[in-house]
């Protein structure tokens, strides 16, 4: 991977302002599907995690440092132990694309005391206050996310999430087939299957947490990366931690040490906040999703 020259000169000038080192190395890291990664390290040992994107959004890495932000201050603010989030260093834009410049965190060993850290601080998370000003657009991978306020979380849930991506599905020509009728079913089995929240019973989310958006620093704490946040019910992050596992049993023990789920969780809401983030599969890698989605829907429309 070639890093453009104008995006090198930014990071250099983010890393070093007196201009004294330069970029020493920027080598490739795996896992990333939307944008470029790279661990860079500059001439005087200073190391960085580099995230850049040719054609993202102007307000996409913009977005991304606001989540980011949010969820550092309120573990910070609320003395939630045993997390961490990168601290954002740097962001811009160049001819050759945006780019964001994150504190590197090596990772640890994985240890069984990551799960417990991982599960009771994401709880303590969901139950800390919200921050103000997180009702503006972001995204979940590169698509965008709606957060404007909705007359409930019922109707949030549906018109913000559930319809935006089905709306670009069907229109990709998936889900032929599916009539009006069914759909209009399914919206309003989902609304009437959700319960009437109060802002005050609303979390800070990641957003998008599944496993490979978390993993352990050496000191076994859990760090949160690739947030898509806003103000939501606490269940949505545990469902999406469900849908595609790696998570130990110890996870979803120590979560509900500190935050009770409810029976209703495993009897109707997993499934309904596991269809967004398989809508968003649907649209992001193709067909191979769409089973899982239309296996939700119906088992919503069941209950």
């Amino acid at each position: 991977m070639s890093l453009p020259e104008s995006i090198r000169n930014a990071v250099e000038a983010a890393l070093d302002p007196t201009g004294v080192s330069a970029l020493a190395d920027a080598t490739p890291q795996g896992g990333g599907c939307i944008n470029d990664t790279l661990r860079v390290r500059t001439s005087a040992g200073r190391e960085a995690f580099l995230k850049w994107n040719p054609s993202a959004p102007p307000d996409f890495f913009h977005a991304e440092k606001r989540g980011l932000t949010a969820l550092r201050s309120t573990i910070d603010g609320s003395g939630i132990e045993g997390m961490r989030i990168p601290e954002v260093l740097a962001l811009g834009e160049t001819e050759a694309g945006s780019w964001l410049l994150l504190e590197w965190v090596d990772s640890g060993s994985g240890a069984p005391g990551f799960w417990k850290s991982l599960g009771s601080g994401l709880a303590r998370l969901h139950r800390a206050p919200v921050p103000e000003g997180l009702r503006e657009p972001n995204y979940i991978g590169p698509l965008p996310q709606d957060n404007a306020h909705a007359e409930g979380w019922p109707e949030f849930w549906v018109e913000r999430r559930l319809i935006p991506q089905y709306v670009i599905a069907r229109d990709a020509g998936h889900f032929q087939g599916r009539t009006g009728r069914e759909r209009e079913g399914a919206k309003d089995r989902t609304s009437e299957a959700l319960p009437d929240l109060s802002t005050s019973d609303l979390g800070l989310l990641h957003g998008d947490l599944w496993s490979g958006n978390t993993f352990p620093d050496p000191l076994g704490r859990a760090v949160l990366v690739d947030p898509a946040v806003y103000p939501g019910d606490p269940r949505v992050d545990l469902a999406m931690t469900e849908l595609f596992g790696g998570f130990a049993p110890a996870f979803r023990q120590a979560y509900d040490s500190v935050l009770d789920p409810g029976p209703e969780y495993d009897e109707v809401l997993r499934d309904a906040y596991q269809l967004y983030p398989l809508l968003v599969h649907v649209n992001l890698f193709g067909g191979s999703y769409v089973q899982g989605a239309l296996d939700r829907a119906r088992r919503i429309l069941r209950l």
